[in-house]
């Protein structure tokens, strides 16, 4: 018996458990259009930009860890896709990105193999070679030109995409073979692979070492352990052991943030109590935390400089990498960590103290100016919010000034979700809330960005009218550009292209939710504020609630001191600005300081 072959595709996806889309449909790939949309069993999202439904694709998959499918026409509407396939690539997502293209035998790759000297840019429909660009940032990227391929090609992409670290896939499916017929073959069921990984005790026992020498521990708790699907074993491990965390920015829904073992953030975004817990401590123990520069800083010299560090990925390339001295590394799964450490170690009293000091003194630290006449600030803004805000929650939040303070801010209650990327890019929030609402319905989904972010895929307010979707967007509203504004102010004589002063201008967000259909508030004083978020969070439907702020540079901040030649010299970490009283700074620190 025969089969369609776009038929055979979705059929293929949803029996391996592949079953949410999120497409635009188009002319090279309506065969997959009209096979998905007749399939009966898989729910469709149809949206208005590529860009758009990838970003969806993100936010669906950060939220439940779920595979799901892209699904977009050939050429430009592929190359749209492109920018959230990094993100997935980078985030380790399993999304696979599936791409109309013209006819196989009108290829220029397959016209320049029967005349290996002709070098075509392009010759006809809308090809493009999405696979030659996508193959850096995904695990497997193949262009099918035999229909014999089919199988063997959706079965090594589902492979790649769920085995290992979870990443996206791309395949290019010309519009002559997406219409093809192929003999019906069994569906194979694609399971993921069992870690066979046998536990090395050697290394376990190393690690119960170093962790029995130590006075000071802490937990850098990252992104790996929500990868792993291993949160639950997680804090187990935290319950039994009473070690301290602190969280990167992937890592920080992992804990509540009134968890007596909670410090804080760290790195170069990180607070005060997090970086101040990080440097003081004599051992750090890295679960699922890349150790990326945004954790370590630019100076290692005085990165942890008395401690000892662990670290445990199931990354062999991350473990490779030499920007940290580590005292021990190992190459293995969390959850092979989590099942197989079972060792009696004290916890350290005076050290969960000292934390809970540093943490009580210095958490949700607000600027010493909350009063400007230029708008609220939204450090007094967002502690207000997530004082008031419910649990159960998901936060989006990716780019611009306002990330930094929605991570500062952020008060992490039971069953919420925080939700990032790590490109910090425009247009991210808006849709990938779409995918999160989709992912998790009972939950509040709350993206939190400024009206710069919201021109980025600002057609996708149409999609959560049109699918009913409750979604709450926090918008701050400080009429530019802020991170531009902080950036061109810092280093720069002038402003140039980051607000109305420097010729650039936003629309009115009102008359835009008007013009959707979206219920809308706004605050624009300090005492407005508890009583409008109060009224945006019970709204029942949709709702915009606007926050006329001011630009306002990180508090606290790291910072550098200028030298005699002109170059500048990080401070430690737990130096920041503003700074302690040489007294005070003194006092709270263990470590000698530098």
């Amino acid at each position: 018996m025969k089969i369609k072959i776009s038929d055979y595709i979705v059929d293929f996806l949803q029996k391996n458990g592949v079953n949410t889309l999120f497409t635009l449909t188009g002319g090279f790939s309506m065969h997959l259009n009209d096979s998905f949309g007749k399939h009966g069993n898989y729910n469709i999202y149809y949206q208005h930009h590529e860009q758009a439904c990838a970003y969806s694709a993100t936010g669906f998959t950060k939220t439940n860890s779920k595979p799901c499918v892209v699904c977009t026409t050939a050429g430009v509407a592929a190359s749209n896709a492109i920018s959230p396939c990094l993100v997935a690539y980078q985030d380790s997502l399993p999304i696979l990105f599936i791409s109309g293209q013209s006819k196989s035998i009108e290829l220029t790759r397959t016209l320049e193999k029967e005349n290996p000297r002709m070098k075509l840019r392009h010759y006809a429909g809308q090809d493009c070679d999405i696979i030659s660009m996508v193959k850096p940032i995904t695990k497997y990227a193949y262009e099918i030109t035999n229909i014999h391929e089919i199988p063997s090609v959706l079965e090594n992409a589902i492979k790649h995409m769920i085995n290992g670290r979870p990443g996206p896939v791309w395949i290019s499916i010309p519009i002559d073979i997406q219409g093809y017929f192929m003999e019906e073959e069994k569906i194979p069921v694609i399971e993921k692979d069992v870690i066979n990984q046998v536990p090395n005790y050697e290394d376990l026992n190393q690690i119960n070492e170093l962790l029995l020498e130590s006075k000071r521990p802490i937990i850098v708790a990252g992104n790996g352990i929500k990868m792993g699907l291993c949160n639950k074993k997680f804090q187990i491990f935290l319950e039994k052991y009473k070690i301290p965390v602190v969280v990167s920015f992937h890592g920080t829904d992992l804990i509540e943030s009134d968890n007596v073992l909670y410090v804080g953030k760290v790195g170069l975004l990180g607070d005060r109590a997090g970086n101040f817990a990080l440097q003081n401590s004599d051992l750090i123990i890295s679960l699922g935390c890349r150790m990326s520069q945004g954790i370590v800083g630019y100076n290692m010299n005085t990165f942890a400089r008395e401690a000892k560090i662990i670290y445990i990925d199931n990354d062999q390339n991350e473990i490779e990498k030499t920007n940290i001295n580590y005292t021990f590394k190992t190459n293995m799964d969390l959850n092979i960590f989590f099942d197989n450490y079972n060792y009696d170690v004290n916890a350290c009293k005076d050290w969960i103290n000292k934390c809970n000091h540093w943490k009580n003194k210095w958490q949700f630290e607000l600027p010493e100016n909350i009063n400007d006449e230029k708008g609220i600030n939204p450090y007094f803004a967002l502690k207000t919010f997530f004082r008031v805000a419910p649990k159960n929650k998901i936060i989006i939040c990716a780019s611009g000034s306002i990330i930094t303070n929605v991570w500062h801010m952020v008060n992490v209650k039971e069953g919420d979700k925080f939700i990032i990327s790590s490109q910090g890019d425009m247009g991210f929030e808006l849709t990938a809330s779409i995918g999160a609402q989709i992912a998790e319905p009972e939950k509040m989904i709350i993206p939190i960005f400024g009206e710069g972010s919201l021109q980025l895929n600002i057609q996708e307010l149409q999609t959560i009218v049109h699918h009913k979707f409750p979604i709450k967007i926090l918008l701050f509203n400080n009429n530019s550009y802020g991170a531009n504004v902080i950036t061109q102010s810092l280093y720069f004589k002038n402003k140039y292209g980051s607000d109305n002063e420097s010729d650039l201008s936003f629309p009115n967000s009102e008359k835009i939710a008007n013009a959707y259909g979206i219920n809308y508030i706004c605050a624009r004083k300090n005492e407005d504020l508890e009583q409008v978020f109060e009224q945006f969070l019970k709204t029942k439907d949709a709702i915009i609630c606007e926050v006329f702020s001011c630009v306002q540079q990180r508090v606290p901040k790291l910072s550098a001191v200028k030298n005699d030649d002109g170059t500048f010299t990080s401070r430690p970490f737990e130096d920041m600005e503003p700074f302690l009283s040489r007294e005070e700074f003194e006092k709270e620190m263990i470590v000698k300081i530098v």
